[in-house]
C-alpha cells in the first residue's frame, strides 16, 4: 500500500528532543503548593494560612504590590511623550529612551523581526555568556511571547504540511 505523504511522523520517528520534552508549565513549586492546599482543606495547620498561587495570572490580585518600574517603562516605550514628562522615575526614562532608541523607528507597537528585536535578542546572547559561557549565534535565539507561544510555533514547525500528524498507536 503506497502512502499518500511522505515519512509519517510516529513514536518511531520522532526525535528523542522532542520525545523527552517537558512543558513544564506545572514545575515542583505548583505541584507542591498543590498537595499543600489539599492538606490544608483537610484541616492540617501550616505556619501560613493562605497560599497564594502565582505561576499563572496576575499575582497583583492577591495583594502584590504593582511593578511601578516596568510599567512606567511600558508606558513610556508604548507612549515616548512621557519620556519628557515628570510622570515617571529617571531610570524608566533612561530605559525606556534605550529601548526607543534601540527599536529603529522611535517606540515600541511596530511589528518587529519574527525572532524579535535584534538588539533584545544580542542582551539574551548576552545573559548566556555571561551566566553559561555559551557563545550563542544571536541568529540562533528565538523570542516569544511565554512558553504556550514557543510550544505552538514548534508544533508549527514540526507540523507544516497538510496530512503531518501524530500517530503514538503504531
Amino acid at each position: 500500500m503506497q502512502r499518500r505523504y511522505g515519512k509519517i511522523l510516529s513514536e518511531l520517528t520522532i526525535g528523542n528532543n522532542i520525545k523527552n520534552l517537558k512543558y513544564a508549565v506545572k514545575g515542583e513549586i505548583v505541584v507542591q503548593g498543590e498537595a499543600i492546599r489539599n492538606e490544608m482543606m483537610k484541616g492540617k495547620k501550616f505556619p501560613f494560612q493562605k497560599l497564594f498561587p502565582c505561576n499563572i495570572g496576575d499575582p497583583i490580585i492577591h495583594g502584590q504590590k504593582t511593578f511601578t518600574f516596568n510599567r512606567e517603562v511600558m508606558a513610556a516605550t508604548l507612549f515616548p511623550e512621557l519620556i519628557k514628562s515628570s510622570s515617571i522615575s529617571q531610570d524608566a526614562k533612561d530605559r525606556a529612551s534605550y529601548y526607543c532608541k534601540n527599536t529603529g523607528h522611535g517606540g515600541v507597537g511596530a511589528y518587529t523581526d519574527s525572532a524579535g528585536l535584534l538588539f533584545i535578542r544580542e542582551s539574551v546572547r548576552k545573559f548566556f555568556q555571561r551566566r553559561d559561557d555559551l557563545d550563542a549565534n544571536v541568529s540562533h535565539i528565538f523570542l516569544g511571547n511565554g512558553a504556550s507561544d514557543i510550544v505552538s510555533t514548534l508544533l508549527n514547525i514540526v507540523f507544516s504540511k497538510p496530512g503531518d500528524g501524530v500517530n503514538f498507536h503504531s
